[in-house]
């Protein structure tokens, strides 16, 4: 079977029974999940920490341009894997 290389648990932390994550963070980590990207492959191509994709991805971090740039990092990924076969 495919590794489980996150827990989609994971990205549902809840306080006060109130989910506080956006759900553009849940698509792009299911994005991720379909085409196996790691957190490590992400902040990579961002040139951050996997720490800090992590907080962007759990909603500790909130900048601006989180979203925007993270899609289009999880995209290039997927761009340069398909050049590669």
């Amino acid at each position: 079977g495919i590794p489980q290389l996150f827990s989609p648990a994971a990205h549902q932390k809840n306080k006060g029974g109130l989910n506080l994550l956006e759900s553009w963070t849940g698509k792009l980590v299911g994005k991720m999940h379909v085409h196996e990207i790691t957190y490590d492959e992400v902040a990579a191509e961002l040139g951050v920490s996997r720490p800090y994709v992590s907080m962007l991805l759990n909603g500790h971090r909130k900048p601006q341009d989180a979203k925007k740039r993270i899609e289009m990092a999880i995209d290039s990924i997927i761009a340069r894997r398909a050049e590669n076969g």
